[in-house]
């Protein structure tokens, strides 16, 4: 982890986010660009929940096979990669997580935000990660679902998910109130590092999902925007292979199009091997 980000409230507002300009790039450049950047989500009561980008994926459209756009498919569902770079594109999986990408320039691409380093409003995202945690387990309980809490489906694993079928497990919405951010944390608490590493557990964290984000732009909405709030710049980008690809996606498998702040705890998941090539050279 790196030293707690030093908040200055005035810095902190969507009028300092990132331009319009910024998304319009191709989705690898989009991808590398994000990293070192702070994602600002602005809870219904005011509350800012803050995380550095640290770990992303590009999917980059109709040639892409593992992506939710690949050949040229078009939904309702994969509508916002489509739309303007920029566009805030949240989709639902396993009946109960999300993930939040962010559209690129080419026509159906789109960078998965993988990874967050929390930096301020921390012990909220303990309590939203304790409620859904709670939430999911009642509804185990009473439908008997099988515990699926490790599984992180990102694009690829969608692509091969019948949406009919998942929406029979549980949809959990959280629901904490404005009046229980002032209130004692007694619940279990999470480790800093374990609180965004992963991309349904940042939405999670950070209160992210389709009802309230879906198809907005990053640019334009007042609940949630990048900003640059430090002059990191020295960071070093590992390139490596995504996560969850199966071997329907044949060469795009293998395809270096994860990348990941080196050094940094909160990465989902480290390549070693690349790591070490780029050390020794």
């Amino acid at each position: 982890m790196t030293e707690p980000l030093q908040i200055n409230k005035m810095e902190i507002k969507q009028a300092n986010c990132l331009d319009q300009a910024f998304f319009d790039q191709p989705c690898i450049d989009l991808a590398n660009a994000l990293l070192g950047k702070y994602l600002v989500r602005r809870l219904s009561c005011g509350t800012l929940l803050i995380g550095k980008i640290v770990e992303t994926e590009s999917y980059l459209g109709v040639e892409d096979r593992a992506s939710h756009s690949y050949n040229n498919r078009r939904t309702p569902r994969n509508e916002p990669m489509y739309m303007k770079p920029g566009t805030i594109y949240v989709y639902f999986t396993y009946g109960m997580y999300h993930c939040f990408n962010l559209s690129s320039q080419e026509s159906g691409g789109a960078v998965l935000i993988r990874s967050l380093e929390p930096v301020h409003g921390l012990d909220i995202m303990n309590r939203l990660r304790n409620q859904f945690n709670e939430n999911q387990n009642k509804s185990k309980r009473n439908n008997h679902l099988p515990n699926s809490q490790n599984n992180e489906e990102t694009h690829s694993q969608s692509n091969r998910n019948s949406p009919a079928k998942k929406q029979k497990l549980i949809k959990s919405k959280q629901t904490l109130s404005s009046n229980d951010w002032d209130q004692p944390n007694k619940k279990s608490k999470l480790q800093d590092r374990d609180l965004c590493n992963g991309p349904s557990k940042l939405c999670i964290s950070m209160d992210i999902t389709i009802e309230y984000l879906n198809k907005r732009h990053i640019c334009e909405s007042e609940e949630m925007w990048v900003q640059d709030l430090d002059c990191e710049s020295n960071i070093t980008i590992v390139e490596s292979s995504r996560i969850g690809i199966g071997d329907f996606a044949k060469e795009w498998k293998a395809k270096l199009l994860r990348f990941y702040i080196l050094g940094n705890k909160c990465v989902s998941k480290t390549d070693k091997k690349m790591e070490s090539q780029m050390l020794s050279c």
